[in-house]
C-alpha cells in the first residue's frame, strides 16, 4: 500500500509482518519444531532439535 500526503509518502507492507518464535534451549531450533527442548547451548543439534546422541542422555 503506498500513501501519499502533501509531503509525506509512506509505503506499509502488511503481509511481511516478522514474527519471532521462542527457542527457549537456544539451539537454533524453534520450540514449535524442537523434539528435544533441553539440549545445552554448547551441543550441536540436528533439524529436529536432537543431538548426535538422539536425546538418551536429555531425556528426549
Amino acid at each position: 500500500m503506498l500513501c501519499t500526503f502533501a509531503i509525506l509518502k509512506c509505503k506499509f507492507d502488511i503481509g511481511n509482518i516478522i514474527k519471532e518464535e521462542s527457542n527457549t534451549d537456544e539451539d537454533g531450533i524453534p520450540n514449535n519444531k524442537d523434539k528435544c527442548a533441553g539440549t545445552p547451548k554448547s551441543i550441536e543439534v540436528d533439524n529436529k532439535g536432537y543431538p548426535p546422541d538422539k536425546g538418551q542422555r536429555y531425556n528426549c
